[in-house]
């Protein structure tokens, strides 16, 4: 890259610092995009698992839909409470917050399901919808960190990761229902 301007390097690679080095914007965005990766894909899993485990649970189709609205239920309640904490606090602990419950809300999922209870699984996926909140105001925190001639290009880089994720998420069913059958 000898004799190019800096100016022009910098524009091919804005995640760079002077020395080569990788930003600190350059690792939140990485961070962002690795998150929104792996929440999509069990995300998408998870949902779609939901709706098979809940038929099991009862025994009928008729509230095989049921986990999937709780889980939006629980996306939609969430909006609010996180998006006020990250204008208090920061984005950090608002993501921190929503992905953290958001787990939580997959172990109470597995536990319902390890003890067939259809409660305990609605329960947690209400806390696992949390997980599509943070996802979303994920995108808020890229352009946060990003200049603000670069906010659009941040904000489709996670949303690129959310499609990675969508798309990783369904491949993983078969392997994930041998795992669950050996455990």
């Amino acid at each position: 890259m000898r004799g190019i301007p800096w100016c022009i390097i910098r524009r091919m690679n804005p995640l760079t610092t002077t020395s080569g080095r990788v930003s600190v914007r350059g690792k939140l965005m990485a961070t962002l995009f690795v998150a929104q990766v792996c929440g999509s894909t069990g995300q998408s899993i998870g949902m779609a698992v939901g709706s098979i485990v809940a038929a099991s649970i009862t025994g009928t189709n008729t509230w095989s839909g049921l986990p999937i609205a709780v889980g939006a239920l629980g996306t939609a309640l969430a909006s609010w409470p996180l998006a006020r904490l990250m204008a208090r606090s920061g984005r950090r602990p608002g993501l921190a917050l929503g992905y953290g419950l958001a787990v939580i809300g997959a172990l109470l999922t597995m536990a319902g399901v390890g003890v067939r209870s259809f409660s305990l699984l609605l329960g947690g996926m209400a806390l696992f919808g949390i997980a599509s909140t943070s996802n979303l105001l994920a995108r808020y925190a890229a352009a946060d960190v990003t200049a603000p001639a670069q906010r659009g290009r941040a904000m489709g880089l996670i949303v690129w990761g959310s499609t990675i994720g969508s798309i990783i998420g369904p491949n993983l069913m078969a392997p994930a229902l041998r795992l669950g059958a050996l455990l």
